[in-house]
């Protein structure tokens, strides 16, 4: 966006010099419109995100000093705009709010809140970010009340997304008991509004504690694509569907929950929810496929990164079945992904407690071939396969390739805390 703008302030300087001595009508025009592209609410907002983007941006909170000195920059921006004769709206606000938001200062986000003259509802849905963030339930839902009375008197805009995401945002922070109820109605909630997408339906999935509310939560947001066609024929003759579990079970479904389903079938699964799913399957390798089979092409729209072949190779090694991890290894170098360090990491951890030495030996000597020997997990997870047989001179082996890299003691002390122990159990 910014390259359009610099890109469009050139087009102009090359038509009509803008020399402020030159009252021509071309040149008057130009620095006119000039002016007005770089004074613009979206322009100062912009100008608001990229100052103080970073490095606040990667912490999620800073100290009350730093927070201080933050808040009164970010008031001098705002005054030096005023000055400027900028136009300072809720979007320049609504960019300063975010900045507090970002780093989970909720109290600072409220007092800018409190004063901004006017707000619209991304207004809102950032402070209820912030408080989600901080897991302020009460202060939350004050907040929501207030507008939604505002939404019935028509002088905020309906709820979002992104409303509803600050909503399920919360609700992960709080306990599977607090959560019940209100994880519930919400669903209602965005059902009745028709605002659902991928986003949502993954922080949905993401709530899930078993992983056959995953599931279900899953055939509901994700069916298959070819599955919508005997959605259509159940809504015409009103027989109930018959779908194969993930277990190759049949399950009888009535036209009446098909009918809820076809609203959702457009819905098509991510990266992100490949990444959420696999640690619902808690080890159950055979519902993780079932995931990966209705996500991944040719039946779904995911060409699988590296990170999600390491989620689908954690869940056998959740299961510890080497031969599974073997499997998977050998599909991701088919589909043309290399493993990096997580990979590795993975399936070395993978082996230790079906005690697999040769297959993580063989793993671990490839990963320093690959110039991954400077990822401190990947001599950890094998120093615990060691241990896991009390082999001394192999851990002294790996003690020695971690000699070479020089890394603080902090990094190191699990590590040599695992050799210590392998070694007095030998060598009592």
């Amino acid at each position: 966006m910014m390259r359009r703008r610099l890109e469009r302030a050139r087009q102009l300087m090359e038509h009509a010099p803008l020399d402020p001595l030159d009252h021509s009508k071309v040149a008057i025009d130009s620095n006119r419109k000039l002016q007005h592209e770089w004074t613009t609410d979206s322009a100062c907002a912009r100008k608001i995100t990229q100052l103080y983007r970073e490095p606040h941006s990667k912490r999620k909170r800073i100290g009350d000093t730093e927070l201080h000195l933050l808040s009164a920059k970010l008031h001098h921006e705002i005054s030096q705009l005023r000055a400027k004769n900028c136009d300072v709206g809720y979007k320049t606000h609504n960019a300063v709010l975010s900045v507090f938001a970002r780093i989970s200062a909720a109290a600072e986000c409220r007092k800018w809140f409190d004063t901004m003259p006017e707000k619209d509802l991304q207004s809102y849905n950032v402070m209820l970010h912030a408080y989600a963030k901080c897991g302020f339930v009460a202060h939350f839902d004050r907040l929501f009340s207030e507008m939604e009375k505002k939404q019935i008197h028509g002088s905020l805009e309906q709820p979002s997304p992104h409303t509803f995401a600050a909503v399920l945002l919360l609700l992960g922070r709080m306990s599977k008991d607090q959560r019940d109820e209100r994880k519930t109605k919400l669903t209602k909630l965005i059902d009745k509004k028709g605002i659902l997408n991928t986003v949502l339906a993954n922080m949905i999935i993401g709530l899930a504690d078993t992983a056959e509310e995953a599931r279900m939560s899953f055939d509901r947001f994700f069916r298959h694509p070819e599955n919508k066609i005997e959605f259509k024929e159940a809504l015409i003759s009103g027989e109930p569907v018959s779908l194969t579990k993930h277990d190759g079970a049949d399950l009888k479904v009535p036209s009446t929950i098909v009918s809820q389903w076809t609203v959702q079938c457009d819905l098509q699964p991510d990266h992100t929810t490949i990444l959420v799913l696999m640690p619902k399957c808690e080890g159950d390798t055979k519902l993780a496929e079932y995931f990966w089979k209705a996500c991944i092409n040719p039946h779904g729209h995911i060409v699988p990164g590296v990170r999600e072949w390491t989620a689908l190779l954690t869940v056998y090694k959740t299961a510890g079945s080497v031969k599974g991890m073997q499997k998977v290894w050998s599909r991701m170098l088919t589909a043309g992904t290399s493993p990096n360090q997580q990979t590795y990491g993975c399936f070395i951890k993978g082996c230790v407690r079906p005690h697999a030495i040769d297959e993580a030996a063989a793993k671990y000597n490839e990963a320093l071939t690959m110039q991954h020997a400077s990822s401190i997990h990947i001599h950890t997870n094998m120093m615990e396969v060691y241990a896991s047989v009390q082999d001394k001179d192999a851990a002294a082996q790996v003690m020695r390739n971690v000699e070479h890299l020089n890394l603080p003691i902090v990094d190191r002390g699990p590590l040599m805390m695992m050799y210590q122990n392998c070694c007095s159990v030998q060598t009592s």
